[in-house]
């Protein structure tokens, strides 16, 4: 949750962490969402793609549509 604007904006990033996601070798963190990759090991940092990495975010990392959508009317 990122709280902005004194108070008068919230933004909730409903995330899986990655400790949950089986095989993967970065970390899942606030960080990711600004474009800052932090990889477990170095052999994974020097082996990293783009392509993979954005594979693996939206198939681990990233809610579905259908699930997002049902937590913000939820929220609303």
């Amino acid at each position: 949750m990122l709280i902005a604007d004194e108070g008068m904006t919230v933004y909730l990033i409903p995330r899986k962490f990655d400790l949950l996601i089986e095989n993967v070798n970065f970390f899942t963190s606030f960080e990711t969402l600004c474009g800052f990759v932090k990889c477990k090991v170095e052999p994974a940092y020097k082996a990293l793609k783009y392509e993979e990495f954005y594979k693996r975010v939206q198939a681990g990392v990233s809610l579905k549509d259908s699930e997002f959508n049902m937590i913000k009317e939820d929220l609303i």
